[in-house]
């Protein structure tokens, strides 16, 4: 897509270009295959509230989205979509994220995604390395998606995908973990 409309993912670039996005039933307009209606509708509300050239459709289930998504990428076709990070699709298809402008992600709530970390009250004290080592952890979108795609797609249990990781990636959290001084 970033030959045929130079500028993305610029939102002004997506803009002009709305028309290689357009389907039989949306055109002239771009075609946006957003959340299932019982997901929210922030995204229909963008294109309503925004003026901007695209009919936003929603999709009919999280399995919908994943159908359109895989169809597009075998016919090499365009295809704006709402989806979330960390989500385990993108770890088979990549995707291009769109940079929306500032006053649309306040507006409409699209912030980058965030992994929460939370643990027991006590832990500090009673565990003050299971403590730091939590505090110091960081995970990526990325790791996050590749984790679920092995947990969703091949069937591989949470545990045993968390316990592979671990061991093949040491070098990535082992600095993280506090030493005994």
């Amino acid at each position: 897509m970033q030959d045929d409309c130079p500028g993305l993912p610029a939102w002004d670039a997506l803009v002009e270009c709305a028309d290689l996005f357009a389907t039989p039933e949306s055109f002239p307009k771009g075609r946006l295959l957003a959340y299932p209606t019982g997901w929210g509708d922030r995204s229909l509300r963008l294109v309503a509230n925004e003026d901007v050239p695209f009919d936003a459709v929603p999709a009919g289930s999280e399995g919908a989205l994943i159908s359109e998504l895989r169809s597009a990428a075998q016919r090499e076709a365009p295809i704006l979509m709402m989806l979330w990070e960390p989500h385990w699709i993108l770890n088979e298809i990549p995707m291009l994220w769109i940079e929306l402008p500032d006053e649309f992600v306040e507006r409409y709530s699209f912030h980058k995604p965030t992994v929460f970390k939370s643990g027991w009250p006590g832990l500090k004290d009673k565990w003050p390395m299971a403590y730091e080592f939590l505090r110091n952890y960081q995970i990526t979108t990325a790791i996050h998606s590749e984790l679920m795609y092995e947990i969703e797609q091949e069937d591989v249990p949470s545990q045993e995908a968390a316990r592979n990781w671990a061991q093949n990636n040491r070098d990535y959290w082992e600095p993280m973990v506090p030493t005994v001084d």
